[in-house]
């Protein structure tokens, strides 16, 4: 059904948008209030992750004897989205489930620049981009990648976010080496060689030889790219680096549905 302001044939401002949008965040998040009671101890966490003052982003209550982390000092209108989205990605630790749950469906419903998912049992924050793409290669990635890999494709999404294509597209590289050396338990090889050993790992695991040649087309594409780039100290701008976020998530997908299926 179309929106209030589609059926009236109106437009509504960007900005009128964004406020809604935060006015309905703290409301899920708080109720009634802008804050939210934490102990002491949850206070001084969410200041030093957040690199605050625990003073600056909180109130005692002397009479009560409670904490507020003041919500509204973390979220609002005139903050930037990738700025809600940092601070979301830690005030979600501290709420209940059902409202984390709320507050994402919130974001990703809403055109407010950034999506929210649950992976390892922490909430991250990534740049929306095309929403079946995001649940299908950048949130399933997000699920079954570990440890150095899991790091560096974070570490590419919140590069992509801070626009940061170059160090996004390194950090794309990274992970998708990282995750090689991790299948291959070879923690030192580079990413060429990687690329060469899995090639043989899947060969010697009868994988059918055009999935064979499809994932060392793939992996050997991106090795001469990140090459490429890393001799002309990379003029990558934010769409190539979208693609390489896209292209990685979706080769270590294939590649993680190959080794399961062939390689045990």
């Amino acid at each position: 059904m179309a929106n209030f302001f589609e059926r009236w044939g109106l437009v509504q401002t960007d900005e009128d948008a964004w406020e809604e949008f935060i006015n309905r965040l703290i409301t899920v998040i708080c109720g009634n209030t802008s804050s939210i009671e934490m102990s002491l101890p949850e206070i001084e966490g969410v200041a030093l992750t957040l690199g605050k003052r625990p003073t600056d982003i909180s109130n005692y209550n002397r009479y009560t004897q409670d904490y507020l982390l003041r919500i509204d000092l973390l979220i609002d209108v005139d903050r930037e989205p990738i700025a809600i989205a940092r601070n979301l990605e830690v005030v979600m630790q501290y709420i209940d489930s059902d409202k984390a749950e709320t507050v994402k469906l919130l974001c990703d419903k809403s055109s407010c620049g950034f999506r929210l998912v649950k992976k390892k049992g922490e909430w991250v924050s990534y740049p929306a981009g095309e929403e079946l793409l995001d649940h299908a290669i950048v949130e399933k990635t997000l699920g079954f990648l570990e440890g150095s890999a899991l790091v560096e494709y974070r570490n590419a999404l919140d590069r992509y976010t801070s626009g940061k294509p170059v160090d996004c597209a390194e950090k794309a590289r990274r992970s998708l080496e990282e995750y090689l050396r991790t299948i291959l338990d070879r923690k030192k090889l580079g990413l060429t060689n990687c690329i060469e050993e899995y090639g043989r790992r899947m060969k010697a695991h009868d994988v059918p030889e055009h999935m064979r040649s499809l994932v060392n087309n793939e992996l050997k594409t991106l090795d001469r790219h990140y090459n490429e780039s890393s001799k002309h100290q990379s003029v990558t701008i934010s769409e190539e680096a979208e693609y390489l976020i896209y292209a990685t998530g979706s080769l270590m997908n294939l590649i993680n549905t190959l080794d399961e299926n062939f390689c045990q």
